[in-house]
């Protein structure tokens, strides 16, 4: 409509288009179409065009080659990064390719360049270190460091650390500080952090009890529950502690839930 009546659009209205087509709607073709189309207008791209573009190729189409391309772009055009934009090429270079070499020379060049790193920095390097290249070690390094720099600690730092420590280091009771931490300085907990400490708890150290009692903590504090609350309870009611019928009643709950 905006086309039809000949209203000229900005570089937000593109920006949000990114958004809505890549991000929302998952059409990572669309939104390359309307990056084309800003170059084709003359219209001009800035550090919000492409992270959003970052995200959607790399994340959402799983395109890291593609994703490296436009970081690239945005260092021959001079556009300014920020720690958001190396967050998202980290998570592209480290999660989603697997290249944890990378994702560190990211990190070493945001330190370089003297780019203000944050949680989000540190999460998802601690979860590339930690998960993807099982050095919990470098995870703890990590986490150390953001102590040191009095960076804030984000539930996302927390469920890294406690997936690292317990289910890659299998020290179960360091992930239980960690989770005893989290209560102490009153960080919100998700799905994601229950869900961590489940599988350390019942999978990891054998603890079916503690496990239940983990998911009967996250029915009374109304934490939402995903299919992966399910699975790893599932698994661990029904192959650790040999219970078939527990494990049919919480498929039953699952299916109620989310079927």
């Amino acid at each position: 409509e905006m086309k039809e009546k000949n209203i000229k659009m900005t570089t937000g209205t593109y920006n949000l288009m990114f958004r809505v087509v890549g991000l929302v709607g998952g059409h990572v073709d669309g939104a390359r179409l309307l990056f084309v189309e800003m170059k084709e207008k003359n219209i001009k791209m800035n550090i919000g065009t492409y992270n959003h573009m970052i995200d959607v190729v790399g994340e959402v189409g799983r395109d890291v080659d593609g994703a490296r391309r436009l970081f690239a772009e945005m260092k021959e055009k001079n556009i300014k990064m920020s720690a958001g934009t190396y967050n998202l090429m980290i998570r592209v270079v480290g999660l989603v390719g697997g290249d944890v070499d990378g994702a560190r020379r990211l990190f070493a060049e945001m330190k370089e360049k003297n780019i203000q790193m944050n949680a989000g920095t540190y999460s998802v390097m601690i979860h590339t270190v930690g998960v993807v290249d099982s050095d919990a070690d470098g995870a703890r390094r990590l986490f150390a460091e953001m102590k040191e720099k009095n960076i804030k600690m984000t539930v996302g730092t927390y469920n890294a650390m406690i997936r690292v420590v317990g289910e890659i280091g299998g020290d179960i009771d360091g992930a239980r500080r960690l989770f005893a931490k989290m209560k102490e300085k009153n960080i919100q907990m998700n799905a994601g952090t229950y869900n961590g400490m489940i599988h350390t708890v019942g999978a990891v150290d054998g603890d079916v009890d503690g496990a239940r009692r983990l998911f009967a903590e996250m029915k009374e504090k109304n934490i939402k529950m995903t299919a992966g609350t399910y699975n790893a309870m599932i698994r661990v009611v029904g192959e650790i502690g040999r219970d078939v019928e527990g494990a049919r009643r919480l498929l039953a709950e699952m299916n109620q839930k989310f079927f």
